[in-house]
């Protein structure tokens, strides 16, 4: 499960409020877990991918990604925060890793997506 959290906003009033600029909107992305070792050790981990477009193909070079890796600990981050704009619908997905693009190796695979999951910015 991803769970998404408008962290700042720069929301107004009511409509009667001139146009706002757009801004900068910091979003907390969570999501559940993953309990397979290898994305729970050195080179393994999460990947956050967003964009504005329906349909996330993850290839897609208008898609943004976040890598959040493995750090210390039982388990790799689950959580990481993101910078969006205002007035915009973004649209997410998650996957784990394990020992993607490491100096020197080979192998590794990235799982496949979570569902997308949609945040309308205000």
């Amino acid at each position: 499960m991803v769970v998404l959290a408008l962290l700042q906003s720069a929301c107004g009033g009511g409509s009667d409020e001139p146009s706002r600029p757009v801004q900068q909107v910091n979003i907390k992305v969570s999501w559940d877990t993953n309990r397979e070792a290898a994305v729970n050790r050195a080179g393994g981990g999460y990947r956050v991918y967003y964009a504005t477009a329906a349909g996330l193909a993850l290839t897609d070079p208008a898609v943004t990604m976040v890598d959040v890796p493995y750090t210390t600990g039982s388990f790799a981050p689950v959580t990481t925060t993101v910078s969006v704009q205002s007035g915009r619908v973004y649209y997410f997905r998650v996957t784990a890793y394990s020992a993607l693009n490491r100096a020197g190796q080979s192998g590794g695979t990235e799982s496949a997506s979570s569902s997308s999951f949609v945040l309308n910015v205000p």
